[in-house]
């Protein structure tokens, strides 16, 4: 059995997200991989981050895109979540593989326009990543390039469902992922007849029966900012968890 058990942006709960202390602490409490984001500098170089801007996140100001990387690297991208991660900065994709090289990845494509670059970077990674975005172009894109890698679609609205699963099962994608809220058993079991894997996100508060419930449905992991109390539901699971035998990870 191999249930993803994805930290979302890290453990972002216990430190600043998107950053290399946040993966560490996802890892040690339990995560079987981690989920982030990127984005694309003006001068090419592919870094994690969420927003198109570092204004939240960092001491700084500005667009990524508009940005160069020795710019973005000047500016303190930890101490507004607490003082203790001051040194924090912005990490590259590259230096995420770098540092976690047995960590399976979830690579999150928030912008259009990186795909040829991003592709480089993913090359020789892609028995350990899964490339999602809320974009079909971006995936097709890279998928040219990839072929051989996983990818997945994001569901952001219930209204636009339908039309992403028929869309994400024409193109053999892996793996499709919406939030948790939304999910009901005929839901999941639409998902899962198409022969792609489940993999919702949790937002705000975590309960363990509904983990329990959404294993039920069939899911193959979830992206969570909980990773240790998802740990704890998959390793006393209180019924027979054979869910997803073909996950390689």
């Amino acid at each position: 059995m191999n249930f993803l058990n994805l930290a979302h942006r890290g453990l972002s709960l216990e430190a600043p997200e998107n950053t290399l202390p946040s993966f560490a602490r996802a890892i040690e409490m339990g995560a079987t991989g981690i989920e982030l984001d990127v984005r694309m500098t003006s001068d090419e170089e592919v870094v994690v981050i969420h927003d198109h801007k570092i204004n939240r996140t960092s001491s700084g100001r500005g667009r990524i895109k508009h940005s160069t990387f020795t710019y973005l690297r000047k500016y303190d991208f930890g101490s507004w979540f607490h003082e203790e991660f001051k040194k924090a900065k912005i990490p590259t994709l590259q230096e995420v593989f770098d540092a976690f090289p047995n960590a399976f990845i979830v690579v999150e494509v928030k912008a259009r326009g990186m795909e040829k670059r991003l592709s480089q970077v993913l090359k020789g990674q892609t028995h350990r990543i899964l490339v999602t975005s809320f974009f079909f172009s971006v995936l097709r894109n890279i998928q040219r390039e990839l072929p051989e890698a996983k990818f997945g679609i994001n569901v952001g609205h219930t209204f636009e469902f339908k039309r992403k699963l028929r869309i994400a099962a024409s193109m053999n994608l892996y793996s499709l992922h919406i939030e948790q809220r939304f999910l009901t058993e005929i839901v999941a079991g639409a998902v899962v007849s198409q022969g792609l894997k489940l993999i919702p996100w949790w937002k705000g508060t975590f309960y363990e029966e509904r983990l329990r419930e959404l294993i039920k449905f069939g899911i193959s992991g979830v992206i969570s900012d909980f990773p240790a109390r998802v740990h704890n539901v998959v390793q006393n699971p209180r019924f027979d968890l054979n869910i997803a035998p073909n996950i390689a990870v």
